[in-house]
C-alpha cells in the first residue's frame, strides 16, 4: 500500500524575509507515513495575487495553501520519509501563478465531495420536538469511494448514528441530570451554524457551532466540533475529530461509562443485521477472533487507557476497516467498549468547570480491506510524535 503524509509546517512571523524559503524534514526514530503535522507561514511582505508552490528538486508537487490576513496556512503530500532520513524541499511565494479553479475536494450544502464521490456527511437537520427522532442528536456519516459505511436514525439502538459523541450521565446545578447519549426526553445537540469551511486537493476541513440542550429552552454546553478529512492514497484517507466543549452557566460533571459516553464510530446497520460474525477487533496487544469482543466491564486491565483500536467489518459483500486513534493529550483514564455491529470507542469521567472548556482530538484512518495491527501502531506513534521540521 503506497502512503502518502500531510505535513503542517510552522514559521514564526519576523523570522520569515526570503520569497524562497528551504524546508527540511527529519523523520527522527520513526517511520514517517501518514502523519498529519500542524503549520502556517508568515512573510515579511505582502503580494498582491499571492501562490505557494512547493518543489521538490525540480519537480513541483501539490501544495494546498489559505492566505488568513498576512498568514498562509499549507499543506503539502510526503510520500515517505524513512527512520533517520532528511528530506529538503523549497518552498515559494510567487505571483505569476493561478490557483487551482476545481479542487479535489468540495463542498455541497451538508456534504463533502472526492471528486465525484461523497467522503462526509454533516447530519444537521433543525431539531424538531415533533420528530425528534430523526434529529435530536448532529452526527456525521462517512464514505469510502461513494459507499456509506456508517449508521443513521434507527435500526438496532436508534441512538447509534456514524461518528457521534455525547455522554449519558451529565449533572450541574442542583437538578440539572441529562442524558445527551440517548438524548431522552427532549435533550438534544442543535446544529447553529458553520464557523469555518475549506477544500482544496489535500484537505477540507469544517468547523460547526453546536449547542447541548437539556430542552428547548435550556442551554448547558456550546461545542465547536472540527472535522478534517485528509486523503493519503486511492485506498484509505483521514478523518480528524476534534471539539471544544464549554460550559454556558453551570459546571458540569461528564460520566456515563464505556458503552454509552465518549467519541464512537459506528457501522452501517447492516453489519447488525447480517455480518456481525464476521467483525474482526485488532487491539495494541492483540487480534481477535470473528465476531469477538472485549470489553472494560470483563477486562479493565486490558482496556483500559489504550492508544488505539481497529474495528474491520464486512459491508455489502466487502471488507472495510477503521482504525481510532486516540491523542495522549486527552483526558484519562479511558475506558473502551467494541460491540461486533461495528460500534466501538471509549469514555472517560471529567469535571468541566464554568470558564474553562474541554479539547479533544482523535483521528481514524478508513480503508478497504483488512488492515494490519502493524500499521495500526504506526499511525498511533505518526500521529503522536511529530517530524522533526526546520525551515531557513
Amino acid at each position: 500500500m503506497r502512503h502518502i503524509v500531510f505535513l503542517w509546517v510552522v514559521l514564526f512571523s519576523g523570522l520569515v524575509s526570503a520569497k524562497d524559503f528551504t524546508l527540511t524534514l527529519n523523520a527522527g526514530k520513526l517511520e514517517r507515513d501518514n502523519l498529519p503535522v500542524t503549520f502556517s507561514l508568515t512573510p515579511d511582505k505582502a503580494y498582491a495575487n499571492p501562490v505557494v508552490r512547493l518543489f521538490d528538486g525540480d519537480r513541483e508537487l501539490p501544495i494546498q495553501w489559505k492566505q488568513e490576513g498576512s498568514t498562509f496556512a499549507c499543506a503539502l503530500l510526503l510520500e515517505h520519509l524513512g527512520v533517520g532520513e532528511t528530506k529538503t524541499f523549497r518552498v515559494t511565494l510567487d505571483e505569476s501563478q493561478e490557483k487551482t479553479a476545481n479542487p479535489a475536494f468540495h463542498w455541497s450544502g451538508s456534504a463533502l465531495f472526492y471528486g465525484g464521490n461523497l467522503e462526509l456527511e454533516i447530519k444537521n437537520q433543525p431539531y424538531n420536538p415533533k420528530n425528534r427522532a430523526d434529529n435530536f442528536k448532529v452526527f456525521h456519516h462517512v464514505y469510502l469511494n461513494g459507499k456509506r459505511l456508517t449508521k443513521g436514525p434507527g435500526g438496532l439502538y436508534p441512538h447509534h448514528r456514524g461518528l457521534f459523541f455525547g455522554f449519558n450521565k451529565i449533572s450541574y446545578g442542583e437538578n440539572g441530570h441529562v442524558d445527551i447519549w440517548h438524548c431522552s426526553g427532549d435533550t438534544h445537540q442543535r446544529f447553529e451554524k458553520f464557523l469555518t469551511r475549506d477544500a482544496g486537493d489535500i484537505f477540507a476541513r469544517e468547523t460547526s457551532l453546536l449547542s447541548w440542550n437539556r430542552n428547548v429552552s435550556e442551554t448547558f454546553a456550546t461545542e465547536e466540533r472540527t472535522l478534517t478529512v485528509w486523503r493519503s492514497c486511492a485506498d484509505g484517507f483521514f478523518v480528524d475529530f476534534s471539539t471544544s466543549l464549554k460550559p454556558t452557566d453551570w459546571d458540569l460533571r461528564l460520566d456515563g461509562d464505556p458503552q454509552h459516553a465518549g467519541f464512537h464510530f459506528r457501522a452501517d446497520q447492516e453489519v447488525a443485521e447480517k455480518t456481525a460474525k464476521e467483525t474482526l477487533y485488532l487491539r495494541p496487544w492483540g487480534t481477535g477472533q470473528p465476531g469477538e469482543t472485549v470489553n472494560w466491564k470483563g477486562v479493565p486491565e486490558q482496556t483500559t487507557n489504550q492508544t488505539w483500536k481497529a474495528c474491520s467489518f464486512v459491508l455489502d459483500g466487502k471488507r472495510y476497516s477503521v482504525v481510532y486513534l486516540t491523542s495522549p493529550a486527552n483526558p484519562g483514564e479511558t475506558r473502551w467498549s467494541e460491540r461486533n455491529y461495528g460500534r466501538f470507542g471509549h469514555y472517560f469521567e471529567y469535571d468541566l468547570k464554568k470558564g474553562s472548556e474541554l479539547r479533544l482530538n482523535y483521528r481514524l484512518w478508513i480503508q478497504p480491506g483488512l488492515v494490519r495491527r502493524e500499521f495500526c501502531e504506526s499511525l498511533y506513534q505518526n500521529f503522536n510524535q511529530p517530524v522533526e521540521v526546520s525551515v531557513r
